[in-house]
């Protein structure tokens, strides 16, 4: 992190000043909000926007682990890790690249997990999930090279 700006985000503020107080004064700030929540995804985006100058890096690392084969999973629980473990990310990229672009580039870094890879058993969201987060970065990748990202 040396000479780095990091904007933490998430949904619990008490959490986000607990990991500011492990940085160096003045390198971090934090920024609550939902990652589901596009107005929230786009106020941290300008957040960081408006204090740093630039967005170079963004870290996709929220994410929910559930469990539940097809038959017997509860639809609600489905859906929250398909929004959290792959809109979230979606939403967030949608926000950031183009702010990359204009700044000339940057990285895109998706936490994804071998089980988006092979079936654990029980784990059929969050594997669907996490299979579509490696899909979606390899789509991003293609797409925005050309703007090195």
């Amino acid at each position: 992190m040396e000479g780095a700006k990091v904007c933490i985000t998430g949904r619990r503020p008490e959490k986000l000043k607990a990991v500011l107080k492990g940085l160096p004064v003045g390198s971090g700030m934090a920024c609550a909000g939902d990652v589901t929540a596009p107005r929230d995804v786009d106020r941290m985006v300008s957040t960081v926007i408006d204090w740093g100058g630039h967005l170079d890096i963004l870290i996709n690392n929220a994410g929910i682990t559930t469990k539940g084969a097809v038959a017997s999973l509860d639809p609600a629980i489905w859906r929250e890790t398909i929004e959290v473990n792959l809109t979230g990310a979606f939403l967030t990229m949608r926000a950031s690249i183009p702010q990359m672009i204009r700044g000339g580039g940057g990285a895109v870094i998706n936490i994804a997990s071998v089980a988006g890879l092979w079936c654990p058993p029980e784990m059929a969201a969050y594997s669907a999930s996490k299979a579509g987060l490696i899909m979606l970065s390899q789509q991003a990748a293609l797409d925005y090279a050309q703007f090195s990202i």
